[in-house]
């Protein structure tokens, strides 16, 4: 990639969304990676992560281990933690998907990005907001981080490509 490379963090619901968040990832990050745009999906990255360090067998295994060895679950997830901060804290702008599970679960992991990204780093936030999700459906605390509201994806990919419209909302 050349110098004007963009790195894009994908944030949102994993660990209660229906497909961990996987779908809309992976197409996002398709469609980002065509544009020459560098993406961290940690979908992929959480996965081989503890599948490599931590000796398990496949991601069912993983998420089983909340209900079978708790101490072992929290080393994993301390473990992802670590490598999601990391990417976040390089990275030049966050997408994060805004659906029902991130309006109605909880979701400490993506609400602790977005503050990270917002507060600490100042890494523009773009919002993708789902077809079923009004601006009041969204907490307060994720709205304030926005800088940024879209309604689909290509509008996301535009306003990733041009930094002149990461102005504040």
């Amino acid at each position: 990639m050349g110098n004007n490379s963009k790195k894009v963090y994908l944030a949102g619901a994993i660990e209660y969304a229906e497909d961990h968040g996987a779908t809309w990832r992976k197409t996002a990050q398709e469609l980002l990676e065509k544009k020459n745009i560098e993406v961290f999906n940690p979908c992929n990255a959480e996965i081989k992560l503890v599948l490599e360090k931590h000796k398990l067998k496949d991601a069912t295994e993983f998420k089983s281990l909340k209900n079978k060895d708790i101490h072992r679950y929290i080393e994993c997830m301390r473990d992802i933690k670590k490598l999601d901060l990391a990417e976040l804290s390089s990275s030049d702008v966050v997408l994060v998907y805004i659906d029902k599970v991130l309006c109605t679960k909880p979701n400490s992991g993506t609400s602790g990005e977005l503050t990270l990204a917002n507060h600490m780093y100042s890494i523009p936030i773009i919002a993708l907001i789902a077809d079923d999700i009004t601006m009041i459906d969204i907490p307060g605390w994720l709205l304030a981080c926005f800088t940024k509201t879209v309604d689909n994806l290509d509008s996301a990919i535009k306003v990733i490509e041009d930094e002149r419209s990461w102005t504040r909302l």
